[in-house]
């Protein structure tokens, strides 16, 4: 029994080593900042936040409420954009930092 015990620890260990390493690092680093790298990233975000801010306006304006005009669209598309963008990073930012028991097996000293 003791050595089924320790042959799912080692194949839960090696599963855990794995997500640290390569999904958590290339989500991190490939996906995300790859995102940030886009030059045209801003706009994408400001037009797929402005898109949802046009989809909301016009379902409430079947129940009645006032439309909202363009120039609250737009800012409300600016300011949804640099929300994103810093979520952006601190998800990359999560996303790198390694557990505590991911470096106590690999004898690393975490940095903050």
């Amino acid at each position: 029994m003791g050595r089924i015990i320790n042959k799912l620890k080692t194949i839960y260990i090696k599963i855990d080593d794995c997500r640290e390493e390569k999904l958590k690092t290339f989500l991190a680093n490939d996906i995300l900042k790859g995102f940030d790298e886009f030059k045209n990233a801003d706009d994408l975000r400001k037009a797929a936040a402005l898109a949802v801010v046009n989809a909301v306006s016009a379902y409430a304006a079947t129940y009645g409420m006032p439309a909202l005009t363009d120039d609250v669209k737009n800012q409300i598309a600016e300011q949804s954009a640099k929300v994103f963008k810093k979520l952006n990073k601190k998800l990359q930012d999560k996303l790198n930092k390694k557990s505590k028991a991911y470096l106590k097996r690999h004898g690393e000293v975490q940095g903050d």
